[in-house]
């Protein structure tokens, strides 16, 4: 997907009446995110994001997981193999962590802000507030 369509996406929705928008965990997003970002606030629409990495763009919240938690699995997992760990016989792994991350900043511009939001204000700039921090049920 290039920037123009991105741009015709955005515009269409807008035209369509949407109210906000929910964005998916792929790496075209990933990929793309300030670009993604910055349509979105273009556009006013709030939007939930996949990673903490929207948020620190710029976006409004995020509800996922720490991207650096999966270069750790991997990093330990071929740590194992190296070992002589047969690939097969190495358990799977599943995340349990999950963080709602929200950016006051964002959340005043759009309107949306209210002091509940705020408890704990967290990031060099103290834009990012890690609202909620909540374990899975399916265990590792």
């Amino acid at each position: 997907m290039d920037e123009a369509e991105y741009r015709r996406v955005f515009a269409g929705l807008v035209q369509e009446g949407a109210e906000g928008i929910m964005v998916i965990d792929d790496d075209v997003q990933v990929t793309n995110a300030k670009l993604v970002v910055g349509l979105a606030e273009k556009y006013r629409l709030p939007a939930m994001y996949p990673f903490k990495l929207f948020v620190e763009a710029g976006g409004l919240m995020s509800y996922g997981t720490d991207l650096s938690v999966y270069g750790y699995n991997i990093a330990d997992i071929v740590g194992q193999i190296l070992k002589g760990a047969k690939p097969s016989e190495i358990p799977i792994r599943q995340t349990t962590k999950f963080e709602l991350v929200i950016n006051l900043k964002a959340a005043k511009a759009l309107g949306r802000y209210r002091a509940a939001l705020a408890p704990r204000p967290r990031g060099r700039d103290n834009r990012i507030a890690l609202a909620a921090v909540h374990e899975s049920v399916c265990g590792p």
